[in-house]
Formats: structure tokens, C-alpha cells, sequence
């Protein structure tokens, strides 16, 4: 899903601040440090819950799916209550873990 940059050309378009966080988090371990993408999201009060819905139920990576989960828990947003059943499509009671580059573990729990 994409916008179009407010006071800008209708052709020019950016991802959506839903998209946006799916792709944040996507990078987490990969360059993208867990803290920045808390931080990052601690800000996102008026996500589109509609929207996050439909991008979710599209997402196949867990990690993304549980850190989007994670990250709207721990802000304590009412978005991040709703999420568990995307976990549970893509993994339910599987945990998820990784190295990161930085030689960090990072584990998401079911």
C-alpha cells in the first residue's frame, strides 16, 4: 500500500506508515537495531488498524508478524492487542530465534 507525499506530487508515491513499520521491522538484525525500531514505534499512535489487519494477513515472515505484535505490546497501543492471531496463522507455539549481525540472539516467543 502506498500514499502519495502530502504537498507533493500525486505520482510520487511512499509506503503507507503501516507498510512502513512491517518494513522496519523487517530489517531488525540486519542493520536495524531492535531499540531503534521500539523507538520508532513507540511514536506510531494512529496506525490504521484496517490496514495493519490486511498487510499482516498477507505477511508470510514470522519474525515480522511478531515483531510488529511485540513492539505495538510493548507501547501498550490497543493495535498491538489484536495482532496474536496473525502469529497463530503463520506459527502458533513455535518460537523464533536468530542471530543477529551484531552477534545478539534474538528470540520472539509465540
Amino acid at each position: 500500500m502506498a500514499d502519495s507525499l502530502p504537498l507533493g506530487h500525486p505520482g510520487v508515491l511512499v509506503s503507507s506508515v503501516e507498510r512502513g513499520l512491517l518494513e522496519l521491522v523487517s530489517d531488525v538484525g540486519k542493520g536495524q537495531s531492535l531499540e531503534e525500531a521500539n523507538n520508532l514505534a513507540v511514536s506510531l499512535r494512529t496506525l490504521r488498524v484496517p490496514v495493519l489487519d490486511e498487510l499482516l494477513l498477507h505477511c508470510p515472515r514470522v519474525k515480522v508478524v511478531r515483531l510488529v505484535r511485540d513492539l505495538g505490546l510493548a507501547a501498550g497501543y490497543e493495535w498491538g492487542r489484536d495482532l496474536q492471531k496473525h502469529v497463530d496463522r503463520i506459527s502458533k507455539g513455535k518460537r523464533w530465534s536468530v542471530l543477529t549481525k551484531q552477534g545478539e540472539r534474538l528470540t520472539l516467543k509465540p
